[in-house]
């Protein structure tokens, strides 16, 4: 099955990201990104905003393809499809505005729910 921009990804432990994605939301989410970063531990991500000066191993909201999750569960949004590389694709206008349309998403989504 093909993973294309929008779709939204469910991630538990031992899964391998499929593609560039945001998180919209997490529970004991830690995600091994030591192939981009080098970083030794699993870092945990949210559905936080991220600033937008904000490095590739600083980005809290953001999960890239090729990482693996350590443990915990999340929904993400997929930005990039899996041709892309994180290093290319994920730049920093598009996680910040896709970050904003998925708050503006889940706000309108929660109303139509509640209502």
């Amino acid at each position: 099955e093909d993973i294309v921009p929008g779709d939204v990804v469910l991630l538990s432990a031992g899964s391998l990201i499929p593609a560039d994605a945001v998180v919209l939301a997490a529970r004991d989410f830690f995600v091994n990104q030591a192939v981009l970063t080098g970083e030794t531990f699993p870092v945990e991500k949210t559905a936080a905003t991220t600033p937008a000066d904000a490095s590739l191993a600083q980005r809290i909201n953001a999960v890239f393809m090729g990482t693996n999750v350590g443990s915990g569960t999340a929904h993400v949004l997929v930005l990039n499809g899996a041709e892309c590389e994180p290093w290319i694709c994920c730049d920093d206008a598009l996680m910040r505005s896709a970050a904003e349309d998925v708050v503006s998403g889940a706000l309108l989504l929660q109303r139509a729910i509640s209502a």
